[in-house]
């Protein structure tokens, strides 16, 4: 990521929901990189239009960034379960590289009926794909959790 700090994370909407949100901060430190996105952040919504957020950012070694991150179909505290949705950023702009799945966005993970989603970590794979592993766990917590989930090529 040529020395450049990447931040994730969600930031409140003027509405009251969420947004995901990816900095970029400057290889000194002093401040955000005002060529990554407007006026030096990447605010990213779903492609639900849905509350959503950043929990894992990886860099690619051309720059690009790819982040990942729940969202809530029926907003935050809605009765929906969380899915999780994986994006990708360019590595110039810091926008979304419309080369990688669906306009920048890759597979939106949903867990089965009656199961809820934790994704828990991001990395790149040898090939430069993308790799999201998770927990899934039952919504009432009245049962043991499935096996871990691992998808793969998110977006290729």
């Amino acid at each position: 990521n040529l020395g450049y700090v990447l931040v994730g994370g969600a930031v409140i909407r003027s509405d009251g929901s969420l947004a995901g949100v990816v900095l970029r901060f400057r290889p000194d430190g002093k401040g955000l990189d005002p060529d990554f996105g407007p006026n030096g952040t990447g605010r990213f919504e779903t492609t639900h239009g849905i509350d959503g957020g950043i929990r894992s950012i990886a860099a690619l070694t051309d720059g690009s960034v790819v982040a990942a991150g729940p969202i809530w179909p029926g907003g935050l505290g809605g009765t929906a379960p969380e899915e999780y949705q994986i994006l990708r950023l360019d590595a110039l702009l810091g926008v979304l590289d419309s080369s990688f799945g669906n306009g920048g966005y890759g597979e939106t993970f949903a867990p089965p009926s009656g199961y809820r989603l934790e994704q828990r970590s991001l990395v790149i794979d040898l090939n430069g794909n993308p790799v999201v592993a998770g927990n899934v766990y039952p919504t009432a917590n009245d049962g043991p959790p499935l096996p871990p989930v691992l998808a793969r090529n998110c977006g290729t």
